[in-house]
Order: C-alpha cells, then sequence, then structure tokens
C-alpha cells in the first residue's frame, strides 16, 4: 500500500504495529501508516495486487 498522505510505502505486516492501538473495533475500514500515523482508507489485498501488476506492466 501506499500512504495518500505522506507517499511511504509500506506493506499489510508493517503496519501491525500502529494499527489497533487507537482502541477501535477489529473491521475498522481504515489502516495507520507506520510512517506519518495517518489513517489511510483500507484497501482490500487483491486491488493492491492488482494495482501493483498494473504498476509492473508500465
Amino acid at each position: 500500500m501506499k500512504c495518500i498522505f505522506c507517499g511511504e510505502e509500506f506493506t499489510l505486516e508493517g503496519i501491525r504495529s500502529t494499527c489497533g492501538s487507537c482502541g477501535e473495533s477489529r473491521d475498522c475500514d481504515k489502516v495507520r501508516c507506520p510512517a506519518c500515523g495517518q489513517d489511510n482508507p483500507r484497501v482490500k489485498e487483491l486491488i493492491t495486487m492488482m494495482n501493483d501488476l498494473l504498476k509492473s506492466n508500465e
């Protein structure tokens, strides 16, 4: 994923240290950037994977 605020690229594994610290339920629809701490809308892994494939074919 790429943070829409700071542009940092991060993996879903990388956000485990920052996500969940706000106390919201596990069904949260946001992902917290480990670099800047801003909440980004959650993107399904499949969409992310498809975007990566499209970028690699450019």
